[in-house]
C-alpha cells in the first residue's frame, strides 16, 4: 500500500505553527493529514460540525482552518517589515532614473493563485520561502500590458504600440494592433523573438494578515449542465477561500533596463508613463475573481507623502556626507595654522555666518593652544580685516578702548612687529 513520503513530525501538532506566517501553516504544516497515507482537512474538536460528526471535508472542518491559518497575523509583522525594508534596500541601489515605486493600498480584497491545488480546493499564492502573500511580478506586468494595450488605440494615449513593445516586451496578441498608425514594433530593440522589454516589475508583498471569504453560488446543478431546474429549495453550497483584506498596504517597485531605452525617447519619459497607466489601474483588478470585484487597488497617499519626506530625508542625508567629505578635503589641503584655526572656531561655536571676524580672531589669538601659529593667524586676520574694511589703525569713537576693530588691530600689528624682531 502506497505511503505519503513525509517525516513523523509533520503530524505532530505540538509545534509551535500558531506563530507561523499564513504561508506555512496553509502550506508546510496545515492540519490537512489525517493519516499517514490520506491527505483531508482534520476537524477541530472544538467546531460545531464536528461535534455533531460532520466529515473532515464539511464547511465547519475549512472554517477552522482557514481561521487557523489567518490567526495570530501579528505575531510575524516584524518578519515582514525586515523583508520589506530588505527589498527597499536593494531597490534604492539603483539609479534615481532606472527605478520607480508607488505605494498602493487594497481598495477590495484581493485573491491569487486559487487553482493552486490544496485540499481544501482552493490554493492560494504565497511567496516563498517567507509564507506571505504576493502577487507575481510577471502577473502584474501583464495586468499593465493589458492597460497600456486598452488605451493605445485612443487618440490621446501616452502610449504608442512601439512604446509598449519596448517597455513591457512583445506579446502574441495581434488585435487591436495591425492598424495602428502610431508606430510599429522595433524588433531590434527587444531581446528574443518575443522580447521581455525594458521594464522588470518586483513581486508585489503583503503583510501576513489575511481574511476568509465565503462564497455561495446558487444552483450549481444547474449551470454545471445537470438536469433539475433552478428552484428555491436548493440549499447553496458556501465556498470558503483565502483573501488579503481591502486596505492593505504594499509598494509597486519597477526597474528599467536603460540598455533597452538607449534609442528610445522612453528613458526620460517612462516613469511618467508608468504613473498615468497607474493612475487609470483602478478599473482594472489583479488577480483573481476581478470580474466580481475582486483585486482592484487605488493609491495610498499617506504613504506616499511619507516616503516623498523619507526621499527627502535620504536626499539630505547623502548631500550632508558630501558636503562633510569635501570639507575634509579641504581641511587636508590647508597649511597646519589654518587647519587649527577652522578646527578651533568649529569647535566653540565660531565658524557660523553670523559671528564677527573681529570675536573669531580676538578669541583665537588669545588662545595658548594656537600659540605656535599665532604669528600666522595674525596675518590671516590683518587680510581679513582689510577685505572687510575693518582694519582700523585709528579709531574714530570717542573712546578708542571699546572699538573692537581697532583693539584687533593694534594687536594683530603688534604680534606682527614681535614676529619682525624675531
Amino acid at each position: 500500500m502506497a505511503q505519503t513520503a513525509l517525516p513523523a513530525y509533520c503530524d505532530d501538532w505540538s509545534l509551535p505553527t500558531a506563530s507561523l506566517p499564513p504561508g506555512h501553516k496553509f502550506l508546510l504544516y496545515g492540519k490537512v493529514l489525517q493519516s499517514r497515507d490520506r491527505f483531508e482537512i482534520v476537524n477541530n474538536a472544538s467546531s460545531d460540525n464536528s461535534k455533531n460528526g460532520a466529515s473532515s471535508h464539511s464547511s465547519g472542518a475549512r472554517l477552522d482552518f482557514l481561521n487557523y491559518v489567518t490567526s495570530n497575523s501579528q505575531a510575524h509583522k516584524g518578519l515582514f517589515d525586515e523583508i520589506d525594508k530588505r527589498n527597499s534596500r536593494l531597490f534604492n541601489r539603483l539609479s534615481e532614473n532606472q527605478r520607480f515605486s508607488k505605494s498602493l493600498k487594497t481598495a477590495a480584497p484581493l485573491a491569487t493563485g486559487l487553482g493552486i491545488e490544496h485540499p481544501i480546493e482552493n490554493g492560494f499564492a504565497f511567496l516563498s520561502p517567507y509564507g506571505f502573500p504576493y502577487l507575481a511580478g510577471s502577473s502584474v506586468k501583464g495586468v499593465f500590458r493589458s492597460i497600456a494595450l486598452e488605451l493605445a488605440n485612443e487618440s490621446d494615449s501616452m502610449l504608442s504600440a512601439t512604446d509598449i513593445d519596448i517597455l513591457f516586451g512583445r506579446g502574441t496578441e495581434t488585435s487591436g494592433r495591425q492598424g495602428n498608425s502610431r508606430g510599429r514594433s522595433l524588433e531590434t530593440s527587444l531581446k528574443g523573438s518575443e522580447g521581455r522589454g525594458a521594464l522588470t516589475f518586483w513581486d508585489v508583498l503583503f503583510g501576513p494578515e489575511m481574511k476568509v471569504e465565503i462564497m455561495t453560488p446558487h444552483h450549481q446543478d444547474y449551470f454545471l449542465g445537470g438536469n433539475s431546474l433552478p428552484t428555491d429549495e436548493e440549499s447553496p453550497i458556501p465556498i470558503m477561500f483565502l483573501a488579503v483584506p481591502p486596505s492593505s498596504p504594499t509598494t509597486l517597485r519597477v526597474s528599467a533596463d536603460l540598455e533597452l531605452l538607449r534609442s528610445s525617447d522612453l528613458r526620460n519619459t517612462w516613469k511618467s508613463k508608468l504613473d498615468h497607466l497607474i493612475d487609470v489601474s483602478y478599473e482594472f483588478g489583479f488577480g483573481a475573481k476581478s470580474s466580481v470585484g475582486y483585486g482592484y487597488f487605488v493609491i495610498d497617499k499617506a504613504a506616499e507623502n511619507l516616503a516623498e519626506q523619507s526621499h527627502i530625508k535620504e536626499l539630505e542625508r547623502i548631500e550632508a556626507e558630501a558636503a562633510a567629505a569635501r570639507e575634509r578635503v579641504r581641511l587636508a589641503s590647508l597649511p597646519d595654522s589654518l587647519r587649527e584655526l577652522e578646527q578651533f572656531w568649529k569647535q566653540n561655536g565660531l565658524n557660523r555666518p553670523n559671528t564677527k571676524t573681529v570675536t573669531r580672531y580676538k578669541k583665537a589669538l588669545e588662545e595658548p593652544s594656537l600659540g605656535q601659529y599665532r604669528l600666522e593667524i595674525a596675518l590671516r586676520a590683518k587680510e581679513d580685516l582689510a577685505n572687510e574694511g575693518n582694519w582700523k589703525e585709528v579709531s574714530k569713537k570717542n573712546n578708542p578702548a571699546k572699538d573692537e576693530e581697532h583693539q584687533l588691530t593694534l594687536l594683530v600689528i603688534d604680534i606682527l612687529q614681535g614676529g619682525l624682531r624675531d
